[in-house]
């Protein structure tokens, strides 16, 4: 008898694996650096000022939205859906008691809750996502006057692309290995996400039913260290080095980036259902 066919992974598929492995470095990234409570803040502005309704963390990671719409809005019901169980461990351990319902389904999946929600907020996390699908299952869970609200990383969006600082990182690991004689070139490109166009969005929103507003495409300074730290998080990058020479590569690194600044590009939107704008 012929082995059962393996079905291939999906590129989520595989997305998923690697944060529930990176979990715990992710946590860490975003707490040591406020970018990431500086797009969640910028998110949770476009709820009403005296939203006290139900709101869904989409794609929640550690539940990061979820704290800090908490703590904003200390009435309102928040769920959090995480499809990684190393993320989800880590949202339970720092929001048991104070989130109404943790869940650990694909974005794509959060119809069959079978809840719906006066809000749907998702930080950092939409460029890993099937937009259609999302915009299509968001639709279904939004309330009548709901809103949806997420963002881009600038290298996700096609007004932003180009803007990646990508190459300061490369040059200062360039330099760093050429100090303590690690072989170049290194290999430091990660797989870039695809690039999604406006035109695309407001197409995919309009066929589930709801409207885009934005982008708003916000521009905020970051140390250097910051693009280093969160490429280190992945235990092959750079590729091609024994970990004792990727460890003093990256220590090198972080040291002569220290002082130095770069920009990082975010793009917000906000969906509404048709029927409420009508």
């Amino acid at each position: 008898m012929d082995a059962p066919e393996q079905k291939s992974a999906t590129p989520q598929d595989r997305a998923l694996k690697s944060w529930d492995t990176r979990a715990r470095s992710y946590l860490a990234l975003t707490l040591r650096y406020p970018i990431f409570s500086l797009l969640a803040d910028r998110l949770i502005s476009q709820l009403p000022g005296n939203f006290s309704g139900s709101a869904l963390d989409l794609g929640a990671g550690a539940g990061l939205i979820s704290e800090r719409l908490l703590e904003r809005f200390p009435t309102a019901r928040v769920h959090l859906l995480e499809p990684a169980p190393g993320m989800m461990a880590l949202a339970q351990d720092r929001l048991s008691g104070l989130v109404s319902g943790f869940y650990r389904d694909k974005a794509e999946e959060m119809g069959e809750v079978g809840l719906r929600w006066d809000a749907v907020l998702c930080n950092a996390a939409f460029h890993l996502m099937e937009e259609r699908s999302v915009l299509a299952a968001v639709s279904g869970i939004l309330r009548g006057e709901g809103v949806f609200c997420f963002n881009l990383w600038g290298h996700s969006f096609e007004a932003t692309a180009d803007l990646d600082p990508q190459d300061a990182q490369e040059e200062i690991l360039a330099m760093a290995a050429a100090g303590l004689d690690l072989p170049l070139p290194l290999q430091c490109r990660h797989s870039r996400p695809r690039v999604r166009r406006l035109a695309a969005l407001r197409r995919d929103a309009s066929q589930a039913g709801m409207i885009l507003e934005g982008p708003w495409i916000d521009k905020d300074e970051v140390p250097l260290a910051f693009f280093l730290d969160f490429s280190a998080m992945s235990p092959e990058w750079p590729a091609g080095l024994e970990p004792l020479q990727r460890s003093r590569l990256l220590e090198r690194a972080s040291s002569m980036a220290e002082g130095s600044i770069s920009t990082i590009h975010s793009v917000r939107f906000l969906a509404r259902k048709l029927s409420a704008v009508q």
